[in-house]
Parts: structure tokens; sequence; C-alpha cells
């Protein structure tokens, strides 16, 4: 699929909204936001199975070093949550990241979360929610703004493409909805929403299929780095509106199926994680001419498995303790909520 990176796109807008929601979701309820819970979540979520990936790895680059020699210090890269900043040549010359350069993307999350919830609380004490969504859209607009002066100054896609500079205003954005749905419940802006999802959802599947990457040096290229990553984020905050407010019906409904909640829940994070490695070691073992088909079956069929069991036996029984660990009783609100 040449535009495959639209999912990506997609999902950071996704994430943005999912976790500012559950941020001002808390806030209203309590007058505060437990960092220490959020951060502990967050930990407890990614980190048992990103390390167990890393370990795994590490393991086969000792034991068979012509195949995977290089891959631990992408393990080092991956774990540590810096495999963006290696590809985008922060350091140096960039890095493909081999088995593991698919974790550019969490690397992303995990550096724009690591402060988006300081400033969100910092700005929710001091400001009504309408400011903090007003102070975003600058944000959204700054971030736009630096990633089309890096791209018109000839900077390298590389970079464009895995700064968590570069990629915040899709974030972003996604966190801006979130507060303008909190903000404007039963508005005009879920009448629409709901109206434009199917159209929305039709732009980003013809995207997948025909946005390929623009690496050229050409003005086009150059305009497409610069402002596709918005376009599709815009485009992404649409679908994800219109869902939300239409929950219940129409394409929310069938989203909202048991078996794909559960997939979503339970095995999307380790079909993530492990999907690449286990490609990477199948095209080593299985390397017959006209093989594409059995490496493809057998890599979908481990990966389901290895996702599987990693959520099962590694995911779950962590984040239950982590929940445990940050169960607290309830307190009242000492802040005004976040909705005027």
């Amino acid at each position: 699929m040449p535009g495959g990176h639209v999912g990506v796109d997609v999902f950071f807008t996704l994430s943005g909204f999912v976790i500012t929601l559950l941020l001002l979701r808390e806030f209203n309820a309590t007058g505060r936001v437990s960092l220490r819970a959020f951060y502990l979540h967050r930990l407890a979520r990614l980190w048992p199975a990103m390390l167990a990936v890393c370990a795994i790895v590490v393991v086969l680059a000792l034991v068979a070093p012509n195949e995977w020699g290089e891959q631990g210090w992408n393990a080092v890269l991956s774990a540590s949550h810096t495999m963006n900043l290696w590809r985008g040549g922060w350091f140096g010359s960039s890095v493909d990241g081999g088995a593991l350069g698919h974790t550019w993307s969490l690397a992303v999350e995990e550096q724009f979360y690591l402060v988006w919830p300081l400033i969100l609380v910092v700005l929710l004490r001091k400001l009504t929610l309408r400011a903090v969504s007003a102070v975003t859209a600058v944000l959204v607009v700054l971030a736009l703004v630096e990633r089309a002066a890096l791209a018109f100054s000839g900077v390298s896609p590389w970079r464009l493409a895995n700064g968590p500079d570069t990629r915040a205003d899709q974030l972003l954005i996604g966190c801006l909805l979130a507060m303008l749905l909190t903000l404007a419940p039963g508005s005009r802006i879920h009448e629409w929403s709901i109206r434009l999802a199917w159209p929305a959802g039709l732009v980003l599947v013809t995207a997948a299929f025909l946005l390929v990457p623009h690496d050229g040096p050409g003005p086009l290229d150059v305009a497409m780095r610069a402002f596709s990553p918005i376009l599709i984020a815009a485009t992404s905050a649409v679908l994800i509106s219109g869902l939300v407010c239409a929950s219940g019906q129409g394409l929310s409904l069938l989203l909202a199926h048991k078996a794909l909640a559960w997939t979503g829940r339970n095995l999307s994070y380790g079909i993530y994680l492990w999907h690449y490695p286990i490609l990477f070691g199948v095209r080593e073992v299985i390397e017959f001419p006209g093989a594409e088909i059995l490496r493809a079956a057998l890599s979908v069929a481990l990966t389901i498995a290895v996702a599987y069991l990693s959520a099962r036996y590694i995911e779950a029984p962590i984040r239950s303790a982590a929940k445990r660990a940050t169960v607290a009783p309830a307190k009242r609100p000492r802040h005004r909520a976040a909705h005027s």
C-alpha cells in the first residue's frame, strides 16, 4: 500500500484525542490530574511488551550475528524511545532501525506525552478550557510553521518525518478536538462531524492507496512534506469526531463490535510491536523464490499468536498491578471543572 504511512498520521491524531479526553475527564471529575498515575499507567501499558521485544531481538543478535548482529543497537534505541531521533539524523547520519525501525512512531508519542500532560494541567489550573483550546490552536499553527520552514529550507525528509516537533501538530489537533467536543456537547460541531465522517473516511482510505511518500527535491514534493501531515490530521479529526458523536450508529456501531473492540484493547499494541521483527525473521528463514504468500501468511499467523501471548502473560498482569498501585480514595473537586 503506497500510502500506508497515512495510518500512522491518523493514529497520532487519535492518540492525542484519546489521551487529552481522558485527562480532561479526570480534571472535571476530581479537580486535578494525577500525573503520577498517568505516567505509571503509560509505563505499565507500553514498556513491558516493548522490553520483551527488545530482549528477543538482543538474544537473536547474539546467537545469529550474521542475520541479526546489527539489531542489538536498534533494541537500545527502541527501549529508550529514541528511535525517531536517530532515524531523523539528530545525532549524525540517519539510521534505518532495521527490525525495530517501526518503533519511531511510539517514540514520537512518548516524547510528546512526556511534556503535554504537564502543560495541559498547568493551563487548566490558570485558564478556562476555552482559553486552553485557543492556546492549543496556536501551538498547532506554530508546529505547522516550523515544519514548513524546515521543509522549504531543504531539511532531510527523514528529519521531517521522525521529529517530535515536526509531528506535534498532528497530535495537537487530536488534543484540540477533545477540548472542542468537551466545550460544545450537542452543538453543530457534532452535527457536521456526523455528516462528514464517511467522506473523511473515504478520503483517508484513498490517500492510503494513492499518497506515495514525497522524498524528492521538487517544489511539489517539498510542499507535500510541509503540508500533507496537517491535512491528514484535520481529516482524521473530522472522522474521529463523527464516530464519537454518532456513537451507536453506522460506522461507529461497526467499529464498536465486540470482536473489533477486544482486538483493539488487547492485540493492537502487540501486533504493532511484533509484526516487523517477525516479518524480518521470516524473510531471513524463508528465502526461496516465489515464497511471498507463504512468508506473508506465516508472518500474520505468528504476529497474532505472539501478540495474544504478550497481551495475556506480559501486558495484562503488569497493567493490573499498576492499576492497583494507583487506586486512591475519591477526592472532592478542588478546582473548577474544565468546561467553561
